[in-house]
């Protein structure tokens, strides 16, 4: 509780914005990107691990391609799940700030989402971003 206050008070400022096509931009003050939405995972014992996010360059048979934003029949992991990843990943991305400098002070998130029938709700979404690290997230419905 106290890190989400710090966090609150002095932590970097990172916009995410999510488009309808499922692309997501992310904008810090290390940078940013636009990616699609979606990890790609890798089968390790018994266990998924998260092996790529966004979009590949190549395909590779080996890892299993899950959407971060619909949950897809047959995935090996829920939507939220892939979707926390690919927040994490990109918000430590744009932030230029290291881990453990994430975990002490986390980041303030504005997002504009552009739902659709087919993708998770609001709260879903806010929740992610919360499990993904950030202090608080200003959420608009694009």
């Amino acid at each position: 509780m106290i890190l989400r206050l710090l966090g609150r008070l002095c932590g970097d400022h990172i916009e995410i914005a999510v488009a309808r096509d499922t692309r997501i931009t992310f904008r810090g003050p290390g940078g940013g990107f636009t990616t699609a939405a979606e990890v790609h995972l890798r089968r390790s014992g018994g266990d998924w691990v998260v092996s790529a996010v966004g979009e590949l360059d190549r395909p590779d048979r080996e890892l299993q391609r899950v959407p971060a934003l619909s949950e897809a029949p047959g995935s090996p992991v829920p939507a939220s799940r892939a979707l926390e990843a690919l927040l994490r990943y990109g918000i430590a991305s744009v932030s230029g700030r290291t881990a453990v400098w994430l975990a002490f002070i986390p980041p303030r998130v504005t997002a504009v989402y552009e739902a659709t029938p087919e993708t998770i709700t609001l709260a879903a979404f806010r929740r992610a971003v919360l499990g993904a690290g950030a202090a608080s997230c200003d959420l608009q419905a694009g």
